[in-house]
C-alpha cells in the first residue's frame, strides 16, 4: 500500500501551523484497519467520531425487555436483585436505562429466558405496549397484581411466538367484527356472532379449530394460569385468547367460547 503523509509546512512565531505539505511517501505499508486522513482545521469540516467512544455510548440490554422478563417471572425488583447479588437500585437502573451487555447471561438465567430476549430487532412487535389495562381477565378478583402481570408477560411472549410463526407460515386473518358488538348486551352480541358463524342456536363444533380458522390466536398458560384463569386481549387488531390446558377439555372449550363472546 502506498501512503502519503501530510506534514506541517511551517509554524509562525506563536507556534501555529501555517500550512500543510504532502512530503512524506511510504511504500509497501501493510494496514489491516481503515485509516483516516487528518484534516486541517481551516477547512471547516466536521470532526471525525472518536475511535474510542465513551462508556455511555456502549450497547446495553433493552430496559423494557428486562422489566417484561421480570414481571413474567413473577419477581419483584428486590427478589431479582437478591438473585443477581446486586442492589434493588441497580435493578431499577437496569429497567430505566438498560443493563450492560455483560449481564445478559446472568439475567437470562435468573429470569428463565434466552439472552437474545434482551435485544430487540427492528421487526419485532413492541410487546411492552401490551399492558394490564388491555387484557380482559376471567378471574380478576381472585388473582394478585403480580399474578396478573405475570400472565400479561406470557401474553407478550405469545406475541413474539406468533410473530415468528407468521414470518414462516400463513395464518388465517381474523374475519370476525368484534368492534360491531362493542357496547351491546352480552346475549345480543353472542347471538350476532353465532349468526355470523352460521350456527345460530345449534351446537358449536370443536372450539380450538373454530377459533383458529377465524384468525383468533390461542395459546396456553403455565402454572400462573390456575390463578388468573383464562384471559383475552386485542393487539394490532388481532384477537388472542389464553387458556389453561391443565383444565378439563370441557372447561377449555368453555373458556375459548367465553373469550370469543359466544
Amino acid at each position: 500500500m502506498r501512503l502519503e503523509v501530510s506534514l506541517p509546512a511551517g509554524v509562525d512565531s506563536n507556534g501555529k501551523i501555517i500550512g500543510w505539505d504532502n512530503r512524506l511517501v511510504l511504500d509497501e505499508v501493510n494496514l489491516t484497519d481503515q485509516f483516516v486522513e487528518a484534516r486541517n482545521d481551516e477547512r471547516g469540516e466536521e470532526e471525525l467520531p472518536s475511535p474510542f467512544p465513551r462508556d455511555e455510548q456502549k450497547a446495553s440490554l433493552n430496559p423494557e425487555r428486562i422489566r417484561c422478563a421480570r414481571e413474567t417471572a413473577g419477581l419483584s425488583k428486590v427478589q431479582l436483585a437478591e438473585s443477581l447479588g446486586v442492589t434493588s437500585r441497580t435493578v431499577a437502573n437496569y429497567e430505566e436505562v438498560g443493563a450492560p451487555v455483560s449481564q445478559a447471561a446472568v439475567l437470562a438465567d435468573a429470569l428463565q429466558v434466552m439472552p437474545s430476549f434482551f435485544s430487540v430487532s427492528s421487526h419485532a412487535p413492541l410487546i411492552e405496549d401490551l399492558s394490564e389495562g388491555q387484557v380482559w381477565f376471567r378471574s380478576l378478583r381472585k388473582s394478585t397484581v403480580r399474578q396478573r402481570r405475570s400472565a400479561v408477560g406470557h401474553g407478550r411472549n405469545a406475541l413474539l411466538f406468533f410473530k415468528w410463526i407468521e414470518d414462516h407460515f400463513r395464518l388465517p386473518e381474523c374475519d370476525l367484527t368484534f368492534a360491531d358488538s362493542a357496547g351491546m348486551r352480552p346475549d345480543l352480541a353472542a347471538t350476532m356472532l353465532r349468526a355470523i358463524l352460521g350456527y345460530g342456536e345449534n351446537p358449536l363444533p370443536e372450539m380450538t379449530s373454530l377459533a383458529e380458522a377465524h384468525g383468533i390466536r390461542l395459546f396456553s398458560l403455565p402454572t400462573v394460569g390456575r390463578e388468573v384463569d383464562a384471559f383475552s386481549f386485542m393487539f394490532d387488531g388481532v384477537p388472542y385468547i389464553a387458556v389453561d390446558t391443565s383444565k378439563t377439555a370441557e372447561r377449555v372449550r368453555f373458556d375459548i367460547a367465553h373469550g370469543m363472546g359466544i
